[in-house]
């Protein structure tokens, strides 16, 4: 459980302005299988959006073509740092209720960590890094 999040965490993280529509950023998701896309306000991370949240979009009935990202993303953004620990992440995941959070180095995005990315690497069983 000592593991740091800056060896289990996808270092990919998509982003998208907050202007974009939603049609768009559930492409963007299909394409680069990922789960969730960072919400960018004046090219700073502003929210986060993910299955989740589009789930809640079908339900409302919002057509994800005129719906923009800022109307549907979770905010503000919980990060934890990278050298913080999945049971940091664990902690943080079952005290708010969250999926997924970002993962800061200096204050930027540099990747996330999921559910599932402690599931795998509990899996793996790789140990203390």
């Amino acid at each position: 459980m000592d593991v740091k999040l800056k060896y289990i965490m996808a270092k990919l993280v998509i982003a998208l302005s907050v202007e974009r529509f939603v049609i768009e950023l559930a492409h963007t998701m299909v394409k680069t299988n990922v789960s969730c896309v960072v919400a960018l306000k004046n090219n700073k991370p502003a929210g986060i959006v993910t299955e989740r949240d589009l789930a809640k979009l079908i339900v409302q009935n919002k057509d994800p073509k005129t719906t923009t990202i800022g109307e549907v993303m979770t905010s503000p953004i919980l990060t934890l740092s990278e050298d913080s620990t999945m049971l940091d992440a664990i902690d943080l995941f079952t005290t708010k209720r969250i999926r997924h959070v970002i993962v800061v180095r200096d204050g930027a995005a540099v990747g996330i960590v999921t559910e599932t990315d402690i599931v795998r690497e509990q899996c793996l069983g790789r140990g203390d890094q």
